[in-house]
């Protein structure tokens, strides 16, 4: 699936990669404002009112099983009480260790939050999950949210067995979510993580991912 097309809040970039935990840029909130639903004279220019008319309905789309290419009907049942919005002017910032902004790779975009509580139900039963998220809409078209799973405490029957989890210290799965005109679009993955042998020195830690399953039509 393509990716989301734009980023969300928290995100981080490592112009070193090879020296692990050393010279993070973080994609931040420089400074924070509320505004009420109906006003649209914050920085982005369209009120709040405009990204609740685009997510807050029941949508319903298919969601596609990565691991055997079933397709089950998916119903994304959104909702807010939320009766204002919270502007957040975005910017690199790195962690004072003097690495060049300049070098992000990626947009960091001022975005309105909105607070929303996502229903996510699928037909076979896999999923039927609600979810209390703040919606980044950089863009009165466009908002999106990143949500991890605790997958001890689905309601729905999905389990992990795209890989085995007793090989792995940990399993993870996450879901990335997008909205546009045409509707809710996105993706759940996972990250089985080996954390190394603590007793060997030449151990090393890593981290497998594997998609679980696709919903909706992502932008060309």
């Amino acid at each position: 699936m393509t990716a989301l097309f734009f980023i969300l809040a928290a995100c981080t970039f490592d112009p070193d990669p090879g020296q692990s935990g050393e010279e993070l840029i973080t994609c931040a909130p420089a400074s924070t404002a509320e505004y009420a639903l109906d006003d649209a004279t914050n920085p982005l220019g369209f009120a709040g009112q405009a990204v609740v008319d685009l997510v807050v309905r029941e949508h319903t789309t298919t969601f596609t099983w990565d691991k055997d290419g079933a397709i089950t009907d998916l119903v994304v049942d959104v909702a807010s009480a939320a009766t204002a919005v919270t502007y957040r002017d975005m910017e690199w910032q790195d962690d004072g260790s003097g690495a060049e902004i300049a070098m992000a790779a990626a947009d960091c975009p001022d975005d309105l939050l909105l607070a929303v509580t996502v229903g996510f139900t699928t037909a076979d039963g896999a999923f039927a999950e609600s979810w209390d998220v703040d919606l980044s809409a950089p863009t009165a078209e466009a908002a999106a949210a990143y949500v991890e799973l605790d997958l001890d405490a689905l309601a729905g029957t999905y389990t992990v067995t795209e890989v085995d989890p007793a090989d792995f210290d940990a399993v993870r799965a996450f879901l990335d979510l997008a909205f546009d005109a045409i509707g809710p679009w996105g993706e759940l993955s996972g990250q089985a993580e080996d954390n190394g042998d603590a007793a060997d020195p030449d151990s090393v830690a890593s981290a497998q991912f594997f998609a679980i399953g696709e919903f909706g039509s992502a932008p060309e």
